[in-house]
């Protein structure tokens, strides 16, 4: 694979790191030719094929919709040799982004060891990165979008490239002694909000948007130095009283769907599975719902409709103290979802792999809860509007890796971090610390009185 995905023509068709779709299958080799060996063939077929299943997927709109004639077709390899090659149609698929992202990595890493001073390296990454995404939309968004929808697999290869950069983060603020001392939560939120950027702005059509942001990203980095006082970690988890409507034909479908896509993952949820977990008839499901994805998409909706009213009513509470209003709605949050461990995997992990208007649907909790952060806009004008929402997704990478790592039950403890997190670049680090750290904010409203506020 090039080094350098920009070092391709775009032709008016998919354009790949591997060369131009439209010319994959004129590429193949023919009796005649100057022979190979069989590894070079090989390679030669691999390549050919890594372009083809990024042109498929972007063809058919995701991985999940993908086909081996299509990767096929499109590379003009023979679907015998992908099979020999990768096993099958995952194998292809994660083997290209693999591929995709250990050549990212790379340039990322060229780029920062080209500056010799630790902000103007950080910078250059970072717009290494932007630049590869714009240059490359296709490749990138599978590699960051796509990926998801492979399940655990392809999210463990997100969360290992988001490994290496929080290194390499780690590494440069090292060289700087007001920042040294980044927790590691603190650093991975950043790294979380830096690809979620991405992965919003490419879903969306929008990748131009990331190249003005690069400055404004890094400006925003910036403000987060070391706490003075080591953040606290606070025992957990923290359980709200069982909802009084658990018995609700609805509410026991919407658990039911919460228990399956928890369990088995998102695309292996189906209507007889979970008729079966809610011990109710198929007739009650399609009562309320039209098919398996409206299903999942309420789900999700029942979860955010409830999330956003534990932290609006935490919030309102501690108001007119916004700094602790803001630390109130967290730890309401994570109190709530602590408590209902089959919606927090709903929310934060299989909503990433359940398609277009899953998607959507997040896009719309990411807007409603980035409104916690508008005061702090307001009183630090020097800050880009853009602020409020690398928070939310820094925040919301924070949380799903305390999940997928330890459980959502254990996410109260990563409040301090969250909190910090949240604060720091409107209050400063000394300031973010002493609330981070302080007794609780308050009472978090009640689970009942959550499921009231929007039955």
């Amino acid at each position: 694979m090039p080094d350098d995905w920009t070092n391709v023509r775009d032709c008016g068709t998919v354009q790949t790191p591997w060369g131009e779709v439209a010319h994959l299958r004129g590429a193949r080799l023919h009796a005649g030719q100057q022979p190979c060996s069989r590894a070079e063939t090989e390679r030669h077929q691999r390549e050919r094929l890594f372009a083809g299943t990024v042109a498929a997927v972007a063809e058919r709109g995701g991985y999940s919709a993908t086909r081996v004639t299509d990767i096929a077709r499109l590379s003009g390899v023979a679907r015998a040799d992908l099979y020999r090659l990768f096993g099958s149609r995952e194998g292809c698929f994660l083997a290209t982004v693999d591929d995709l992202h250990a050549c990212a990595r790379r340039r990322v890493r060229l780029a920062y060891e080209e500056e010799d001073e630790w902000e103007p390296a950080i910078g250059a990454a970072f717009g290494a990165l932007v630049e590869l995404t714009v240059a490359q939309p296709a490749a990138t968004r599978m590699a960051v979008v796509n990926a998801y929808e492979a399940g655990p697999a392809g999210a463990e290869r997100i969360d290992r490239a988001s490994l290496a950069y929080e290194r390499l983060l780690r590494e440069s603020i090292s060289r700087c002694p007001r920042r040294a001392g980044l927790p590691d939560g603190v650093l991975a939120a950043l790294v979380g909000a830096a690809q979620m950027l991405i992965h919003d702005r490419l879903r969306t059509g929008r990748p131009a948007e990331l190249v003005a942001l690069v400055d404004d990203t890094l400006a925003w980095a910036l403000r987060y130095e070391t706490p003075p006082d080591e953040l606290r970690r606070p025992p957990g988890p923290l359980a709200d009283p069982e909802p009084t409507d658990r018995d609700a034909p609805r509410e026991r479908l919407l658990r039911a769907i919460a228990s399956v896509a928890s369990e088995d993952g998102v695309h292996e949820l189906t209507v007889g599975k979970v008729v079966a977990r809610a011990r109710a008839s198929k007739r009650t499901f399609y009562r309320h719902f039209s098919d398996r994805e409206d299903a999942f998409l309420d789900c999700f909706d029942l979860v955010r409709e409830r999330t956003l009213a534990a932290a609006r009513a935490a919030f309102e509470l501690a108001m007119p103290d916004w700094p602790r209003a803001v630390r109130a709605a967290l730890e309401a949050i994570f109190a709530y979802l602590a408590s209902e461990p089959d919606f927090a995997r709903v929310a934060f992990v299989e909503i990433l792999a359940g398609g277009p208007r899953a998607l959507a649907r997040r896009d719309e909790a990411v807007k409603q809860f980035t409104e916690l952060f508008e005061p702090g806009l307001t009183r630090t004008p020097e800050l880009h509007p853009a602020t409020g929402e690398m928070i939310v997704f820094g925040l919301y990478s924070l949380a799903r890796r305390q999940i997928v790592r330890h459980g959502p039950a254990t996410l109260p403890r990563i409040g301090p971090t969250a909190h910090y997190f949240g604060l720091a670049p409107f209050v400063g680090a000394e300031r973010a610390t002493t609330i981070a750290n302080g007794a609780p904010a308050g009472p978090a409203a009640s689970h009942a009185d959550v499921t009231a506020s929007v039955a």
